[in-house]
This record gives C-alpha cells, sequence and structure tokens, in this order.
C-alpha cells in the first residue's frame, strides 16, 4: 500500500463488510444484558440470599475487623508519604510548573517579524525586529534588519508547497490493501 491511498465510500463499506466477519451476530435470548438464568436456578439462589448486604452473616463490619498482614497504608497515610517525598526529591509540581514557563513565557517577545509593504526609515524601525518586505519579483519575501542605522538585507523567506499532497494525489485504497491489512491484523 502507497503513501498516497485514502479511503473512499466504497473502502468504507468494503471495510465494513470485513470487520463484520469478525464479530458474533446477537441472538434473540443470548445477549451479554439478558437474564438468562432459568426460574429453577434464581429461586435456588433467593432461597439462600436475599440479595441485600445487611443478610450475609459473617462479614466484617468495619475495616480494622480485617488483619492488615500487608501493612497497607491507608488514603491520608500515602498522601503524606507523597508528599514528604516530593518535598524532599525537589520536584516541582504541575501548577509550579506552569508558573514558571508562564512567567517566561510573558517575558518573550513573539513578534519577531513585522510584515510590511515596504521598509519604514531606519531610524523609525522598531529594535530587534526582522522586516519581511515582498520581493520585486513577486516570489518571497526579503528579510531586513538594521544595521548601525541602516537596513541590511539579510535572507529572504519563500513559501513552497512541493511535496504535498493535494486531491489529485490520493488515490482510494483498493480492496486487496484492505484484505491484506486485516490479514496482517489475525495472524
Amino acid at each position: 500500500m502507497s503513501l498516497n491511498t485514502r479511503l473512499d465510500s466504497n473502502g468504507v463499506l468494503y471495510l465494513w463488510a470485513k470487520m463484520m466477519l469478525h464479530f458474533v451476530r446477537q441472538e434473540p435470548g443470548k445477549g451479554l444484558s439478558a437474564n438468562d438464568l432459568t426460574n429453577e436456578l434464581k429461586a435456588m439462589i433467593l432461597g439462600q440470599f436475599s440479595g441485600s448486604w445487611n443478610d450475609l452473616s459473617g462479614k466484617p463490619t468495619n475495616v480494622s475487623a480485617w488483619v492488615n498482614d500487608s501493612n497497607y497504608q491507608n488514603a491520608q497515610e500515602v498522601a503524606q508519604l507523597i508528599a514528604a517525598a516530593l518535598a524532599a526529591s525537589g520536584f516541582q509540581t504541575a501548577a509550579q510548573v506552569e508558573t514558571a514557563i508562564d512567567a517566561a513565557l510573558s517575558e518573550l517577545d513573539t513578534d519577531v517579524f513585522v510584515v510590511v509593504e515596504e521598509l519604514p526609515a531606519a531610524g523609525s524601525a522598531a529594535a530587534n525586529k526582522i522586516y519581511l518586505v515582498p520581493e520585486s519579483d513577486g516570489d518571497g519575501m526579503g528579510q531586513w534588519i538594521v544595521v548601525s542605522g541602516a537596513w541590511k538585507r539579510v535572507g529572504a523567506v519563500e513559501a513552497s508547497l512541493e511535496g504535498y499532497f493535494n486531491e489529485e494525489n490520493l488515490l482510494p485504497i483498493s480492496n486487496e490493501e484492505i484484505d491484506e491489512m486485516i490479514a496482517s491484523l489475525m495472524q
């Protein structure tokens, strides 16, 4: 299968049909959510147990009735141990990390590029900015900065969509390719 294939409506129908072969259809009386117990079995179960927790005999009534032979901790003990380990490790909480990142980002000048139709006077240009001006041939944009009070060209930017797929490049996936994919999953 090549990278430029897509699943069209015919492929979806074919794939769905192939997938359905791997599932069991529901039959009346055999659904997973159906109550398939016989009346005799229900009567036997209900005769021995009413279904109520309170009717169970010999059950523990509180946690202390259980033997904690593995030294399990309760939720509060676990939280205290985690807090102590984090404090000792010097790790930061998610909130502390997010606050530090937000503070650092707030100091960044994210507007490095200034797009203009023509360069302003060098004296009125913003400091530490790269000005993008359309090239005279219409291809791309020239990159300009102010150095020692004068404009200096530092490069150009061109946008190219070469190598990208468009709709004409995408071919419907074949039934044989779907068969191969399903066969590889079933091994």
